[in-house]
């Protein structure tokens, strides 16, 4: 058995094989058709897998993204669609394979893991839930509440991508989107592993925002996977939306940078819960993914007190220190206190003033 190492271009069919067996089985290339960027030929290096006799029996792979948390650039892997044969199981094969993609990240200047899944494997290597995100349901009588200007909605179609690629960037927290991403976007009609309705918010044919949605479920729910726009340009076109799709409930997800579109849905009568962004979170480079953050530290106390922040790594610990006061915690905890959770305890001291800093939503580039 060869791996673990990269797939080669005459395994890419194996490969394909062997995600549609494990994750849509009976839908041959279904797996390549859901995520057209993560499995292109551009990413083969960042799929690791054993081979046996010809046969890719076993996968774990990542899609490099750089990303931009309240104004830092970070470098993020996403991992997803690992998967084993039957068979193979129970080898620890998907282990050493998790091994050879974080090395590889790491020497790639990866800072942290996304990983679109919770299992052991995960965990015990310190992968941890995170953030604190706002869900709530908007009913149509809140909807019909909302202020804002009336919007002219519209399918999305090659002319609005530039506005909604402007429209994105201008998130806190977001990932950096190539061209191709926005061009796969109108060619798949792919988001968050299924079929997405795009439906772009203009003003006199402009383009000033977008909804990417799911299909309704069976309760009457229409889930939103994805957003972007100024608040009163979204606000404006929500009762209009749910109006269109004849839907009883809009399912939207806030991150923290969505605090004046919250107030506003707040304001028409709408609840939200607080939850955690979804998937785990494994942090590779803890000094370096710290240093990049220390600009958005900077902007939230002054000067002399960032400037007394600092952090350590010692055989699998990690400590947090703002002077002489310190905290100590596992690989894990790091994640938690420099992402937060619903349910943790604000860090110590200085540290808590500047964290928890935002987590990034998958949205497009879901894997």
């Amino acid at each position: 058995m060869e791996g673990p190492r990269s797939v080669r271009r005459d395994e890419i069919r194996s490969l394909s094989q062997l995600v549609d067996a494990v994750f849509m089985s009976g839908r041959a290339g279904a797996m390549f058709g859901v995520y057209p960027q993560y499995f292109s030929e551009a990413n083969n290096e960042n799929h690791f897998v054993f081979v046996d006799g010809g046969r890719v029996v076993s996968h774990f792979g990542m899609d490099q993204r750089d990303v931009s948390i309240a104004g830092c650039r970070l470098r993020v892997g996403c991992v997803g669609a690992v998967a084993t044969y039957e068979e193979y199981r129970g080898k620890g094969l998907a282990t050493r394979l998790f091994d050879a993609t974080r090395d590889k990240a790491i020497a790639d200047g990866v800072d942290f893991l996304l990983i679109s899944g919770g299992r052991g494997l995960y965990r015990r290597a310190g992968a941890a839930d995170v953030g604190c995100d706002a869900m709530t349901v908007l009913s149509g009588e809140c909807a019909a509440r909302l202020p804002g200007r009336e919007a002219e909605l519209r399918k999305l179609s090659a002319a609005d991508l530039a506005g909604c690629a402007a429209a994105y960037d201008r998130k806190p927290t977001r990932f950096v989107r190539p061209e191709g991403d926005w061009t796969s976007l109108l060619e798949s009609g792919k988001a968050m592993g299924r079929g997405a309705d795009v439906t772009v918010v203009c003003d006199g044919g402009t383009c000033l925002g977008y909804f990417a949605l799911s299909k309704t479920k069976e309760d009457g729910v229409l889930r939103v996977d994805e957003f972007a726009g100024e608040p009163d340009v979204l606000v404006g076109a929500l009762a209009q939306l749910m109006a269109q799709r004849d839907c009883r409930g809009l399912e939207m997800r806030l991150q923290v940078g969505d605090a004046e579109l919250r107030a506003l849905i707040e304001a028409a009568g709408a609840s939200f819960k607080t939850v955690a962004t979804g998937g785990t979170l494994l942090v590779l480079r803890f000094a370096h993914l710290v240093e990049r953050l220390r600009p958005h530290f900077e902007a939230r106390v002054d000067a002399a007190r960032a400037a007394t922040l600092w952090v350590a790594e010692d055989d699998g610990k990690f400590t947090f220190g703002a002077g002489d006061d310190t905290f100590t915690v596992d690989r894990a905890g790091a994640a938690t206190a420099i992402f937060g959770h619903p349910e943790a305890k604000p860090a110590l001291g200085v540290w808590g003033e500047v964290l928890p800093a935002p987590t990034l939503w998958y949205g497009l580039n879901y894997t």
